[in-house]
């Protein structure tokens, strides 16, 4: 079995590549995000990181599954601590069940966690699968 690694190419969700996120969308949920949809969602820089997600894409540069997280601050005991909300978890259905969720998964908790976030959190629906 080839794993996810070996026949896809991850990258670190950025300005260039955002533009990719609604053919994902389109093609797992069958819906049309409005225009600017990912580009609100991400603006998470006034909470100190931005683009906290990855992108899978197929060896033809199809974009293929989008794991992302929102970063957003979060006060406990009188102190303010980074942290981020799982927001989304898309793959296109040809390239589904080939591991693609846990790997960007992984991308994604351990850049959050290099880039300060102290915690995530998510609220799961009846799709979700435990990682």
């Amino acid at each position: 079995m080839v794993s996810a690694s070996q026949e896809y190419r991850f990258e670190r969700l950025n300005e260039a590549n955002i533009a990719d996120l609604p053919s994902i969308f389109r093609a797992a949920f069958g819906k049309t995000p409005e225009p600017d949809f990912f580009l609100k969602k991400n603006d998470t820089n006034s909470f100190g990181v931005t683009y906290l997600g990855y992108i899978a894409y197929s060896g033809n540069r199809e974009p293929a599954a989008f794991y992302g997280a929102y970063a957003c601050m979060i006060e406990y005991k009188g102190k303010h601590y980074r942290a981020a909300q799982i927001g989304d978890a898309m793959t296109h259905p040809d390239h589904q069940r080939k591991g693609l969720f846990h790997e960007l998964a992984h991308l994604t908790h351990e850049t959050a966690k290099q880039e300060g976030v102290r915690f995530l959190f998510t609220f799961p629906n009846k799709s979700a699968h435990s990682y």
